[in-house]
């Protein structure tokens, strides 16, 4: 099972060895209780959803943050892994992205604080560019590209 769990793009060690350590049920139950993260300026986010085991535990937590994001084909609505997220206030003109996550998908949750941001999504050269009003409740998104 692969859940990347972490706190402004950085993996955490307790998520790899409890990962490693738990079956994916087990795993699953224990994030359930777990109490939810804390709301961080710069934002956290879950990324995973290859397989049933892995889209369980991520649905268990999906309510501790307020973007939940899918990753998918648009005609055959298959999911996309593989993605590559840059995430930013809608308002800031700087050039570089304030959280720029790699290998997400197809299922991506982030925990942002409440405001408008733009969200580019690319998948094998093609970026999706989307805005996003985020707000203490989730949302939920999905971003289709064009199939092959």
């Amino acid at each position: 099972m692969k859940i990347s769990l972490r706190l402004a793009g950085v993996l955490t060690a307790t998520s790899l060895m409890l990962n490693a350590a738990l079956p994916p049920a087990a795993y699953a139950a224990m994030v359930a209780k777990s109490a939810p993260p804390p709301m961080l300026a710069h934002g956290e986010h879950l990324c995973g959803g290859v397989g049933q085991d892995e889209v369980m535990a991520m649905r268990e937590q999906r309510h501790h943050y307020n973007l939940r994001l899918t990753f998918a084909q648009a005609r055959t609505g298959d999911y996309l892994a593989d993605v590559t997220v840059a995430v930013d206030a809608a308002n800031r003109k700087q050039t570089e992205p304030k959280v720029l996550l790699e290998d997400c998908g197809p299922l991506m949750y982030l925990r942002l604080a409440p405001g408008d941001y733009k969200v580019a999504a690319t998948h094998h050269g093609q970026t999706q560019n989307r805005r996003f009003h985020v707000g203490r409740t989730g949302a939920d998104h999905v971003i289709y590209w064009p199939a092959p």
